[in-house]
This record gives structure tokens, sequence and C-alpha cells, in this order.
């Protein structure tokens, strides 16, 4: 499965790439939006891991963005102050709290159906 991760805090995208990495995931990093979109032109991803609170483009955004340009990819966001209600009528089909946890994660990631 290959999964782009954008997020502006370089310790976290690390942590993912490494942890994801480890499942058996193939796994792309951008540090802010416009890296995200770059990678989202050149490659397809099955799965968006996007920070919610980035600027000067949020992961909002970004999950906009990110579908129009790949329809089919599907999105999770990341957050340290953003809730299930906050995604509501937004394409991000789940919301993970900071610190992320990652067996969590793997296991959203691989269900079936999604």
């Amino acid at each position: 499965m290959k999964i782009l991760v954008v997020d502006d805090d370089k310790n976290t995208l690390l942590l993912l790439q490494l942890l994801l990495t480890r499942a058996d995931c193939l796994v792309t990093i951008a540090h802010d939006a416009e890296e995200g979109f770059a990678a989202l032109k050149k490659t397809r991803f099955d799965w968006l891991i996007v920070d919610g609170q980035m600027m000067p483009v949020d992961g909002f955004a970004v999950a906009v963005k990110a579908k129009e340009i790949q329809p089919n990819i599907k999105t999770i966001m990341i957050s340290g102050i953003y809730e299930p209600a906050d995604i509501e009528g937004r394409p991000i089909g789940k919301i993970f709290s900071k610190p992320v946890n990652t067996d969590a994660l793997v296991s959203y990631l691989r269900q079936p159906g999604l």
C-alpha cells in the first residue's frame, strides 16, 4: 500500500515513515502542502495521512486538493486539536489524535473495504 504523509513536523514525519515502513507500507513524506501536491501529481497513492494544523495551508485544504488530484485517494488526518466532528462533510475518512497510536493507525489502514 502506498502512503503519502504530509506534516510540517519533521519528527512526526520520520516516526510515521519508520513505523509505516516496518508495517510493509511504501511511504513518501512531504514537509508541507506544496511538497505533498507535487508528490500527488507524480505518484498514485492509496492513502494520504495529513496533519490538521499546518501553515500556510492546513490539512483540510490539503485533503480537498488531494481529492481533486487523485479522486480515489483515502485520507486520514492526525491532529492534536481537531476532533471527529471537525472532519464531517470533508474528504477525510478518520481522524487520529496526536500522539498517534500507530498500531491503531496500521489496523485502520488494513481494514478491508476502506
